[in-house]
């Protein structure tokens, strides 16, 4: 059966590579978390994902995908704040 939602999916890395975890955090969430900068952000998830990137060691590769239905609204919104 077609899934009927938009789904988006923020990963840590690829499924044939693997995360790695800090003492407290693993790099991906330290990295999501700065660039989210306590909800300070204020571009779309595609900029986030760039920022997650720019701020996350080049390997492993933090993944950012879409499945699901297209929509405009969602994609345009700000990471983390619910859509209306």
């Amino acid at each position: 059966k077609p899934v009927s939602a938009a789904i988006r999916l923020l990963s840590s890395c690829k499924s044939d590579e693997q995360s790695f975890a800090g003492p407290v955090l693993s790099q991906f969430t330290y990295a999501l978390l700065e660039a989210w900068s306590g909800g300070e952000f204020q571009g779309n998830y595609h900029a986030f994902h760039v920022k997650v990137c720019a701020i996350h060691p080049l390997n492993p590769s933090p993944i950012h995908t879409c499945l699901g239905l297209e929509n405009k609204e969602f994609d345009d919104a700000i990471p983390f704040n619910p859509i209306a």
